[in-house]
């Protein structure tokens, strides 16, 4: 898929430029796809392996008794349900009392934008280094990108990942009965279609704030 990609990526840049006079044989759409079968037919999708409750609540333990800046990252992470690609970038300035103001220019999606801090984000700001990110081993850089999934896998022994910690949320949620449009805002996932979120504008953050303490209470419950 990523090869197919690239040489149409090349021959549409060599058409562009007036390099090539004949169509770009490696467009999927219309072309390829008629003689190639998908790649979800030829290689199952593989989703991020993700801790249960009891492995996601001794990660919560371990890093609680083990503080770090690391340590501090993972926790803020599962606290918050935020992918841990904005969460290592978040700096001092944003952290508004119990509200974090992820700027929109840093998500995958713009809305929501405004997260709230439960019980243990704030504890996880605990272990913050207050420097240029909240989150740093030398003061000047974010924590490595791999040093929170690293940490996990050496906590639980297996091969899960920060975003499955996102997945344990979403099922946590489904489980027990939480509303399902309150757990996708709180994943920063996108709802509904145009129309609906062009009438449905809240962020829901007094409704979510409350969602994300029963998470926290779960993950801090023995």
């Amino acid at each position: 898929k990523r090869l197919r990609s690239r040489i149409e990526y090349v021959l549409a840049w060599a058409i562009r430029r007036g390099h090539r006079t004949t169509p770009n044989c490696a467009v999927w759409h219309h072309n390829l796809e008629f003689d190639l079968p998908s790649k979800e037919k030829v290689k199952p999708t593989k989703h991020f392996e993700a801790p249960t409750y009891d492995e996601i609540k001794y990660i919560v333990q371990y890093c609680l008794s083990h503080p770090s800046p690391v340590s501090g990252c993972v926790l803020f992470a599962i606290a918050t349900c935020v992918r841990i690609t904005e969460v290592r970038l978040a700096e001092p300035s944003e952290i508004k009392g119990d509200v974090w103001y992820c700027p929109i220019d840093r998500r995958k999606v713009a809305v929501p934008n405004r997260v709230p801090l439960s019980g243990l984000a704030l504890k996880a700001l605990e272990m913050a280094q207050n420097e240029k990110y909240i989150f740093t081993a030398s003061g000047k850089t974010p924590i490595d990108l791999n040093s929170p999934r690293l940490k996990i896998r050496g906590i639980v022994g297996r091969a899960v990942t920060m975003h499955g910690c996102r997945s344990t949320f979403k099922d946590w949620c489904t489980e027990n009965g939480k509303d399902d449009l309150l757990s996708e805002k709180s994943l920063m996932h996108v709802t509904g279609d145009k129309s609906y979120r062009a009438y449905q504008r809240s962020d829901l953050l007094a409704r979510r704030r409350v969602l994300m303490q029963e998470w926290s209470d779960f993950l801090l419950s023995i």
